[in-house]
Formats: C-alpha cells, structure tokens, sequence
C-alpha cells in the first residue's frame, strides 16, 4: 500500500472530516463520539494552517486516511504547549 504524508490543504478537508467522522464514531481512539460539522473542521483546519502549526495528513488513493496535528492552547500562558490530534 502506498501511503504518501502531505501539508493539510483544502483540497483534502472533506476527505478529513469522513476519516475523523469513522474514527470517532467508534468511540474508543478519540475523546470524541462524533466530528464535528464540515464547516467547523473547515474553520480550525484553515485556522490551524494559517498559523503555520503542524498539520498533516496521510494519503491514500487520494483519500485521507489518517491524520496528525498540533493545535495551540487558547491560554496565552500556555501558548508554548499544543494538543495532540491523531488518528
């Protein structure tokens, strides 16, 4: 199987939010049961890269199919550390 690792990117966001929707519908890898709407995934996803913060997304016949982010804290005494997102 050949997987490629990319920057996030628009073209991709759908793709991301049916992959986040799978995984977190199994309730067991996430602390969510269920993503979030399109649009708000489209909002952090283009936040996230505007800020040029780590997003990245696995590849597979052009589908997303896993993912990693750090996201900063919206504590600005804590704007040195950043949450883990993966799946």
């Amino acid at each position: 199987m050949e997987i490629e690792i990319i920057y996030a990117t628009e073209k991709y966001f759908k793709s991301f939010h049916e992959a986040l929707s799978k995984v977190a519908h199994e309730r067991i890898y996430l602390e969510m049961i269920e993503a979030p709407p399109l649009e708000k995934v489209i909002e952090f996803q283009n936040d996230l890269i505007s800020k040029n913060g780590p997003d990245y997304y696995a590849i597979h016949k052009d589908q997303v199919i896993g993912w990693c982010d750090v996201f900063p804290m919206d504590n600005p005494r804590h704007s040195h550390r950043g949450g883990l997102g993966m799946g």
